[in-house]
């Protein structure tokens, strides 16, 4: 174990390049150190389980959407962390590209592990290719 986790009391969780979460017991002597071998007590965490009790925070993920208006024949392509935060928000009025077409819904999503794969997708559907592919699917 790194010498840096040493440091804190009990326990702390790592996350392992995104696909599992591991949580050490760091075990201490009775003069309060921690112990030279660190691997005891290592276990995985369960999906939604925190190291130091109660719900964690699920791991970001970030979506592209595709949202139709309603009152005209208009699609937005779009990337974020919160689809349905985000489309309250275009249906509020709050982006001025969706501002006069309201209202929208939510016609197509998919979700990516990270912000640049979103973004890269999220750029081919707003090409000419992408509006092909979106046009095939009858979005």
């Amino acid at each position: 174990m790194p010498k840096a986790f040493s440091r804190l009391n009990q326990k702390f969780t790592k996350n392992c390049i995104g696909k599992a979460r591991i949580q050490y017991n760091v075990p201490r002597s009775s003069s309060g150190r921690t112990s030279a071998s660190g691997a005891e007590g290592r276990r995985f965490l369960a999906i939604g389980e925190s190291a130091f009790g109660g719900e964690s925070k699920p791991i970001n993920m970030y979506y592209i959407y595709v949202i139709k208006s309603l009152s005209h024949d208009n699609r937005y392509v779009g990337s974020t962390d919160d689809i349905d935060r985000r489309v309250k928000e275009h249906n509020k009025g709050k982006c001025r590209y969706t501002k006069g077409r309201m209202p929208w819904a939510l016609v197509y999503k998919e979700d990516y592990d990270s912000r640049s794969e979103a973004m890269k997708r999220e750029k081919f559907l707003k090409s000419g290719k992408g509006r092909e592919f979106l046009d095939k699917m009858v979005i």
